[in-house]
C-alpha cells in the first residue's frame, strides 16, 4: 500500500529479504504467556502519518512465513528506522532509540490535522493480539480548527475471525498487560530483542552487574532464584539436623564408657546375652 509497498518474503519494494539482516527484528519468547514458553511473532504493522511515512502504510510480516531472519533494506530516508520505531512504539509507547522522544514521531510530511497512529498485530503461540496507539497530536475539530487530542492506546485479543476482545484501554493497564504477556519492557526490548543498527554492542559492553540485571529481567530468573534460596534453606536445615544427631551420638558414646561405636555395640551385645 503506497510508496512503501508491502514487506514480502523474497524481497519486495523497500522490503524484507529472508536470510540476511542489517537490522534485526528478532523473534523473542515470553515465559509468562499462559504459563508456557511461547514465541512472539509480529503479524502486521499498520501506521499513518508516522515517522518517514506521511500516509497510511501496511507491512505484512506474516508473508515471511517460517523465515526467522530477514533484511530491512532501502536508501537513506526510506523509513527503515521508522519500522523499528513503530514496533517499539506500538508495544511500549516509546521509540526504538531512547534518544528519540515518542511524542515527536509524527511525520513532518503529513498534512496538518492528519491523524498519526500505529497498529500492530502479533501472536503469542496460537493467541493473536492487536495494539493501537496514537500520540498526543493536533486534530481537526469543529469549524475546521486544530485542537489538541490526548494520546490513546488500546489492547485487544483477536478471537475467531479477528473479532477484537478488549483487554485494556488505559496507558498503565496496557503497559502492565504487555509486560505480562511478553515478559519484558521497553528497555529490554531495545537492548536485547530489537537490536537496531549500531546497538548490537550495548548489551555486550554493559557492566557485569547491569548485564546480569538485563538478562535476569528478560528471562525472568526470579523464579529460579527463589528455588535456589529454598534449596539452600533446606540444605542448612538438613545440615543442622545431622550435626545435632552427631552430637547426640557422641554424648551417648561417652555415657557408655566405650571409646568407639564398635566397643559400645559389643558391650550392648554382651548385656543382651546376659539378660
Amino acid at each position: 500500500a503506497g510508496d512503501a509497498g508491502r514487506l514480502l518474503a523474497g524481497g519486495a519494494r523497500r522490503g524484507l529479504a529472508p536470510g540476511r539482516a542489517r537490522r534485526r527484528a528478532g523473534r523473542h519468547r515470553s515465559r509468562r504467556h499462559r504459563g508456557g514458553l511461547k514465541p512472539m511473532r509480529p503479524l502486521a504493522l499498520r501506521l499513518s502519518a508516522f515517522g518517514a511515512y506521511a500516509g497510511a502504510q501496511e507491512f505484512d510480516f506474516a508473508a515471511l512465513g517460517a523465515q526467522r531472519l530477514f533484511l530491512i533494506h532501502g536508501p537513506t530516508g526510506a523509513g527503515k528506522t521508522t519500522l523499528l520505531d513503530a514496533l517499539c512504539y506500538a508495544l511500549f509507547g516509546e521509540s526504538s532509540g531512547a534518544e528519540r522522544d515518542a511524542q515527536h514521531l509524527r511525520s513532518h510530511h503529513a498534512e496538518p490535522g492528519a491523524a498519526s497512529w500505529v497498529e500492530l498485530d502479533f501472536a503469542l503461540g496460537a493467541t493473536r493480539y492487536r495494539i493501537r496507539r496514537a500520540p498526543r497530536q493536533e486534530a481537526v475539530g469543529r469549524g475546521g480548527k486544530l485542537v489538541q487530542r490526548a494520546p490513546e492506546v488500546v489492547l485487544w485479543e483477536l478471537r475467531g475471525e479477528d473479532t477484537p476482545h478488549l483487554l485494556a484501554d488505559q496507558e498503565r493497564r496496557v503497559a502492565d498487560a504487555v509486560a505480562e504477556l511478553l515478559g519484558y519492557r521497553a528497555e529490554e526490548f531495545r537492548q536485547v530483542v530489537l537490536l537496531p543498527q549500531g546497538r548490537f554492542r550495548e548489551l555486550l559492553t554493559a557492566p557485569p552487574g547491569k548485564r546480569q540485571e538485563i538478562l535476569a529481567t528478560l528471562f525472568r530468573t526470579v523464579l529460579y532464584e527463589r528455588v535456589e534460596a529454598e534449596l539452600q534453606q533446606r540444605a542448612r536445615a538438613a545440615l543442622e539436623t545431622a550435626q545435632r544427631a552427631e552430637q547426640h551420638r557422641l554424648t551417648l558414646l561417652g555415657q557408655s564408657g566405650a571409646a568407639t561405636p564398635d566397643e559400645a555395640a559389643a558391650a550392648l551385645a554382651a548385656v543382651e546375652q546376659q539378660a
